[in-house]
């Protein structure tokens, strides 16, 4: 194979995992039960998830801190999935974190 198709392969290969930010929302669930950031971080990265942080919501300071991911699109369900059966609930709510 020549090295020009092998960049090629390489930089499609790139491409198709393009990561994004996502972030578990502080849902309504959290109203009455603990939002457990080592809980969460633990299931995120058990799922995949890279580059695990928390940001405050929306990125303002007075909203309370959220736990935020880079991830490929296709992993986001995996990544909720593992989050609900760790917590424990199917309301577990992932957003893309556009702020």
């Amino acid at each position: 194979m020549r090295e020009k198709d092998l960049r090629k392969i390489i930089r499609e290969t790139i491409q198709a995992e393009e990561l994004k930010a996502y972030y578990v929302a502080n849902s309504s669930y959290f109203d009455t039960n603990k939002y457990d950031i080592n809980l969460i971080v633990k299931a995120v990265k058990r799922a995949g998830g890279r580059n695990i942080r928390t940001d405050n919501a929306y990125g303002w300071a007075n909203q309370p801190a959220v736990v935020v991911f880079d991830a490929p699109e296709d992993m986001v369900e995996r990544v909720a999935t593992e989050v609900s059966e760790t917590l424990n609930t199917d309301w577990v709510i992932i957003r893309e974190k556009d702020w």
